[in-house]
């Protein structure tokens, strides 16, 4: 039997096209049956938008995905320094590069596609010129393509690219 076909799916936190990430699913799914091979899927565990709805609809297929967390409570990264930590509403300190670190880790693990889920960037601190898609999905398209990972994006006003 053929390896597993290993999908990453990455996106903003405020996705909310539903159909599109179902569709892109089910059509990876198919694809890699087509080929006779099990999908395993990977996400990066966040609460709301493309993560929250690619699990709820991963499930409701029967599939477990592995969900790959960002660790906000420790400074793991070459740069990270306890005077970078930022502040929480309501007390304590996070990270603020966690979810980066993470998604690097996430595409380092390999995988044979990464579905991109990307809104425009609305943070009101961002330097960035504008417009531009939201940083860390962003982020982990680019450094999946660069690793040589087929990587499909979806923008709200675009569709797939």
């Amino acid at each position: 039997m053929p390896d597993d076909f290993v999908v990453l799916i990455t996106g903003s936190r405020d996705w909310t096209d539903r159909e599109a990430l179902h569709f892109a699913i089910l059509e990876t799914w198919h694809d890699a049956l087509t080929e006779g091979r099990k999908v395993k899927w990977r996400h990066g565990g966040c609460k709301t938008g493309a993560d929250a709805l690619a699990d709820e609809l991963l499930r409701q297929h029967g599939f477990v995905p592995e969900v790959v967390e960002a660790d906000w409570a420790t400074c793991n990264g070459p740069k990270c320094t306890p005077r970078h930590r930022r502040r929480r509403i309501g007390g304590g300190t996070f990270c603020p590069a966690a979810g980066l670190h993470r998604d690097a880790r996430m595409v380092d693990m390999g995988a044979n596609l990464c579905l991109a889920f990307i809104m425009p960037c609305i943070r009101k601190d961002c330097r960035r010129p504008q417009p531009h898609g939201s940083h860390g999905a962003s982020f982990t398209a680019d450094r999946a393509e660069k690793a040589g990972i087929p990587t499909r994006r979806f923008t709200p006003e675009a569709g797939s690219k």
